[in-house]
């Protein structure tokens, strides 16, 4: 009975020993799977891993200068020994006819001109055994800037060839249209009216509206304030003034505007005053001494004035030739006669053609002369023309037009006003 226990139970450790090496080889079976597993993906990312990462929007803005160069497609962290080693090919490099590459610059254009235009492109990046096409992109984002803006005109009243746009210019690579809203702006009425500018260029890009005061004067305001100079260095005035100018009898000057600065000229205006205060030296080396000016105390020196050195300033006035026309004849008086024709019945001889009628011969007589010549005679009727007067026709005399210069063309130099060096008129 022992002996058989025994033997049980040796048996049920050989089972237990049996299982354990089994699950063993599963575990470990397991286990290379899962190494193999992680092998094969490690392998894949590996393979799937771009040697040629490239940049995210890309996206130039027109006038920027676009280099044909991997760095300018491929992101930052792109190693530089594969740089140096990617190929990049273009239509934009080869297209000569479209546009111009620098070989030196690596740097690309629209044909004459100087940055390439906006629109879609593509270059071909190649690496190795990898190789991309790369589109990107130039896009006009930038609104267009005002040149000298003008914050205040003077126009006079019932000016001629007003145009508000005239007096303002900005500056864009699409060029630029400039919009007024001029609300209730009347050349014809004194007063001053605000008005709104804006200017957008070829693709919608728009400033934000900036306000202008215009101010309407009259004649006399004009000759002693001036009035505002366009773009174009003209100044609109009515017609009554400017004929006066003309004819030496009076002057308008250019007025002195208010322009728009840009906010950094008072930074460097404060910054100066600074820096004014700090090369002050303090009064200190001497003990102070009593005010005994009845608490009054002597002003600081004034800085010498400025003293205006006024010039005459000139413009050049040309002056059409004066004259007249007068009738000068061309062609003398002459006579024409001109023959009247009429038609009568003649008597013809039938055998020589004498024309009996026209030379008074009697018929009968001349037929009897070819009878004894031993020839037929007679004759027959027939119509002919004949001269039977003259017309008398009178051509007149012919006159053209011819001018005659009077005074010939001048110019003429009208003083416009004094200026000083400072830049300041009267």
């Amino acid at each position: 009975m022992e002996n058989q226990n025994t033997n049980n139970s040796n048996l049920n450790k050989d089972e237990k020993q049996k299982k354990n090496q089994k699950r063993n080889v599963v575990l470990i079976g397991l286990a290379l799977l899962v190494c193999a597993g992680a092998g094969i993906g490690y392998a894949v990312s590996n393979n799937n891993k771009s040697t040629l990462p490239l940049k995210e929007d890309l996206i130039f803005e027109y006038g920027e200068a676009i280099k044909l160069e991997p760095k300018t497609f491929l992101s930052n962290d792109v190693e530089e020994n594969v740089l140096s080693s990617v190929e990049l090919t273009s239509d934009l490099m080869s297209n000569a006819e479209k546009y111009t590459f620098d070989k030196k610059k690596f740097t690309v254009t629209s044909k004459d001109k100087k940055y390439l235009d906006v629109g879609e492109y593509e270059v071909s990046l190649k690496y190795s055994k990898e190789s991309k096409d790369v589109p990107f992109e130039v896009k006009d984002t930038k609104a267009p800037v005002f040149e000298d803006f003008l914050t205040e005109i003077r126009i006079e009243q019932n000016a001629e060839d007003v145009d508000l746009k005239d007096y303002f210019k900005a500056n864009d690579l699409s060029s630029a249209e400039i919009t007024i809203d001029k609300q209730d702006f009347d050349i014809k009425k004194k007063g001053k009216y605000d008005i709104s500018v804006s200017a957008t260029d070829k693709y919608k890009n728009t400033t934000e509206k900036k306000s202008v005061v215009v101010k309407v004067v009259d004649s006399k305001d004009a000759k002693k304030n001036g009035l505002t100079e366009t773009v174009d260095g003209k100044i609109p005035m009515s017609k009554e003034t400017k004929e006066k100018v003309d004819k030496g009898e009076t002057t308008i000057k250019k007025s002195e505007d208010k322009v728009e600065k840009p906010n950094s000229d008072k930074n460097n205006s404060n910054s100066n005053n600074n820096s004014n205060n700090s090369n002050e030296k303090p009064n200190s080396d001497k003990p102070s001494k009593p005010n005994n000016d009845n608490n009054t105390s002597k002003p600081n020196e004034k800085p010498s004035e400025h003293t205006h050195n006024w010039v005459e300033q000139f413009k050049t006035v040309h002056h059409e030739e004066k004259g007249h026309y007068e009738n000068v004849m061309v062609a003398d008086k002459w006579i024409e006669y001109k023959p009247i024709y009429d038609y009568v019945v003649h008597d013809i001889c039938n055998t020589c053609g004498f024309d009996l009628t026209a030379n008074g011969v009697d018929g009968a007589s001349h037929a009897k002369q070819h009878m004894l010549n031993g020839e037929p005679g007679g004759h027959h009727s027939e119509t002919v023309q004949i001269e039977v007067g003259k017309e008398e026709i009178v051509h007149e005399a012919v006159y053209e037009k011819k001018w005659v210069v009077d005074k010939p063309a001048w110019d003429e130099k009208v003083s416009i006003g004094f200026k000083c060096e400072c830049g300041k008129w009267k």
